[in-house]
């Protein structure tokens, strides 16, 4: 049975400019953060697949307050997006201060970041 990757592991993929996640052997509902049942269908084995690195914007709220980590980051836009495979990820945007900055339908890109989460710029 293949062993899930861990955060840790996830983390270290996207910084070296993979965005990867975990597709569960019984149903193929895909995952981005690491998890030890899929939700969909109750299994435990998984594999690690390579995403898209594009997409397009759902849905999005622009944080103006944030934690420490996006202090110097703020304002940007919190995001739903749906990748061009059909998964549908969360992530950052940063340089959004309104919302004529991005529109629902937007196209972005997965873009390796140092900061923690995954960060998208629009395309």
């Amino acid at each position: 049975m293949p062993t899930a990757p861990t955060i840790k592991e996830m983390t270290a993929r996207r910084k070296d400019g993979a965005l990867t996640g975990m597709r569960c052997a019984g149903c193929k509902k895909t995952w981005v953060t690491p998890v030890a049942r899929c939700a969909a269908c109750a299994g435990t084995s998984f594999e690690t697949v390579t995403l898209p690195n594009d997409g397009t914007v759902l849905t999005f709220t622009i944080q103006n307050v944030a934690a420490e980590e996006f202090m110097n980051e703020v304002p940007y836009a919190w995001a739903v997006i749906r990748l061009s495979d059909g998964t549908n990820v969360t992530g950052w945007i940063p340089y959004v201060a309104s919302e004529r900055d991005l529109a629902i339908g937007d196209r972005v890109r997965y873009s390796p970041s140092y900061k923690p989460g995954v960060m998208f710029e629009k395309a």
